[in-house]
């Protein structure tokens, strides 16, 4: 059982931590990681605190209250490893962890949340100093330096680790099992997120110096201070390597699921972190190394059909420390690093220089048949609408590329066609059609790429898409608003109507416009797209039909990046029902 000791400046207390219910294996007979926690040894003019330890530790870090820092803070510290003090090292902040972490239901008993800086591995020391100090406001509260010593956990593995991959396919990496996880301080569930766009690579900081076995008792005590030190649900890297070029697991959940790690502030979302264990700002970063990246990212990349060499567009979730805004959206490279995001030193000058060549190598090892960033550009389609669906990509070289079409509740094949990639780029088209020509049935359908080179097979790629028959079933709902004939805009809150009438020589004419609650008013410009309100009636499906009262259009879009739609309807009233549409005017997101 984990003990943690408490010391401030005013009172000495000891206390044991209640054990958190476990939803994994539990604790092994080995003794747990020790936590210690200790107030500043001297303050000066509230301004400055410096903190002198001893004791055996692995890891270092400084915490506070959450909420309490004011100001510009900088942090340093240094250790003391056989008889030796090591150099000053800069320990960037992290935020506050209820900022980092996606929203989860937190155990009984984990530990309290607070902010902190990012954790330093000092190896086998046995002493630290810190200092602390602020411009522009106070020091935070109940402000402590938490070490741990994780040297009695762990063991190295018994697993052999491979030295090499085949193209395309999952590198060796160790387990949480491997490295000694107590699962029981995993605190809370993790969140999964739509998809992984790219991979972010962190350096863990401090000593370079360790051995072989010394890096799973390095580990379990960065998941420590995560844990008990942060009160983070787990340990926030999704996986970590070392200066051998081992990969090991972090974040619990499934390596070939999309875990949200808790890494990169603000750009968690849809990225996978990677964490280099030393410091790579002093020293160059290990080929072995450099390798062991490469191979991760591109398999993980890859199991998302992601271009290594590509780029991607991720929105800011704002947050201390963080170089975007809230909402803002960034293009950053599919493999990037933490300082390119966040205001930090971190992966070091020496890893950030080895990130192209980290690109160039995954890009080489995702393979000769890879496909690339593919998109639909509908899931749903009545019968009667007239585009067809089609999946456009690149690959990683001129190859074949394969459309195979089946009907999602018997498997039967619908449909099947073979093109080639051209410039390394290529487009596959189904008009809902079967082989014999003839319009399929309503249903649900899978449409499945695959690829291959001269020298390998792509992993394939598939999308679900639905065929609608008519596009007004029996008992559909009316309209939510009645046709208006009085010519303008009108807005109800919750959506856009634009009425427009004609003088003719028998009758006046009239049509409405009515956007969805995602369009706004302002120049009925259109800014965010989501699911419209109407989904799931006619005025969210892509078609033309009468009522008997009033005609109607609808027109949706989808939206790429999403699967999410967004729909425009004109009605017409009973006098122009049986007019005919020569064209529309759509306005769609810039795409």
């Amino acid at each position: 059982m984990t003990k943690l000791a408490i010391v401030s400046i005013l009172f000495v207390t000891w206390s044991t931590i209640a054990p958190v219910i476990s939803f994994g294996a539990g604790p092994s007979n080995k003794p747990g990681p020790k936590v210690v926690s200790k107030g500043p040894t001297r303050v000066t003019a509230g301004r400055l605190a410096t903190f002198v330890g001893s004791g055996p530790l692995t890891v270092l870090g400084v915490t506070w209250a959450k909420g309490s820092a004011h100001g510009q803070l900088d942090i340093r510290a240094r250790y003391q490893a056989s008889g030796a003090w090591s150099s000053w090292t800069n320990l960037g902040a992290q935020p506050d962890a209820s900022e980092e972490e996606a929203p989860a239901a937190r155990r009984r008993g984990a530990p309290a949340e607070r902010a902190g800086t990012e954790p330093i591995v000092v190896g086998q020391a046995t002493g630290y100093e810190v200092q602390v100090s602020v411009k522009g406001g106070g020091l935070p509260k109940d402000l402590q330096v938490v070490s741990v010593d994780a040297s009695q956990t762990g063991a190295p593995p018994t697993s052999p680790a491979n030295s090499a991959s085949a193209e395309g396919t999952r590198p060796w990496i160790y387990s949480r099992a491997d490295w000694g996880a107590d699962e029981s301080k995993r605190n809370c569930t993790h969140p999964e997120m739509p998809s992984v766009k790219a991979v972010a690579v962190h350096h863990t900081a401090g000593n370079n110096g360790y051995t072989a076995s010394q890096v799973p008792s390095i580990i379990n005590g960065i998941y420590t201070y995560h844990t008990s030190g942060l009160g983070w649900c787990d340990i926030g890297y999704n996986v970590l390597v070392d200066r051998f070029g081992r990969l090991w697991e972090g974040r619990g959940g499934g390596l070939d699921r999309n875990v949200q790690p808790a890494a990169q502030m603000g750009f968690n979302m849809n990225t996978s972190a990677i964490s280099a264990l030393g410091n790579y700002s002093t020293s160059a970063a290990p080929s072995a190394m450099v390798d062991a990246i490469a191979r991760f990212a591109s398999w993980r990349l890859g199991l998302a059909h992601v271009d290594p060499k590509g780029s991607t567009t991720l929105i800011s979730q704002g947050g201390s420390g963080n170089r975007y805004s809230y909402g803002q959206t960034v293009r950053l490279p599919t493999i990037f690093a933490h300082r390119d995001v966040g205001y930090t030193e971190c992966p070091g000058d020496n890893l950030y220089a080895a990130v192209p060549t980290i690109r160039s190598k995954a890009r080489a090892y995702s393979g000769s048949a890879a496909i690339f960033d593919p998109s639909i550009n509908f899931w749903r389609m009545s019968t009667n609408d007239l585009p067809a669906f089609r999946i456009n990509g690149s690959t990683a070289s001129s190859q074949q590329v394969a459309l195979q079409v089946t009907n999602a509740a018997t498997g039967a094949l619908v449909y099947s066609a073979t093109t080639s990639s051209l410039w390394q780029k290529f487009s596959v088209i189904w008009d809902k059609r079967d082989a014999g020509g003839v319009v399929v049935p309503p249903g649900t359908y899978v449409m499945r790429v695959t690829s291959t080179s001269a020298t390998a097979s792509a992993l394939p790629y598939s999308t679900t898409v639905q065929v609608t028959g008519t596009p007004v079933p029996p008992g559909d709902p009316a309209p939510e608003h009645p046709v208006n004939r009085t010519p303008g805009y009108f807005y109800t809150g919750t959506h856009a109507w634009f009425t427009s009438c004609g003088a003719y020589s028998t009758a006046t004419r009239c049509y409405v416009q009515i956007y969805s609650s995602r369009w706004k008013r302002n120049n009925w410009a259109y800014t965010d797209q989501g699911y419209s309100s109407w989904q799931g009636n006619r005025l969210a499906v892509t078609g033309r039909w009468s009522d008997g009262v009033h005609a109607y259009s609808t027109n949706c879009s989808p939206n790429v990046a999403t699967g999410a739609r967004s729909c425009r309807t004109v009605v017409w009233d009973a006098n122009a029902r049986t007019w005919v549409i020569d064209s529309m005017v759509w306005l769609g997101d810039g795409r």
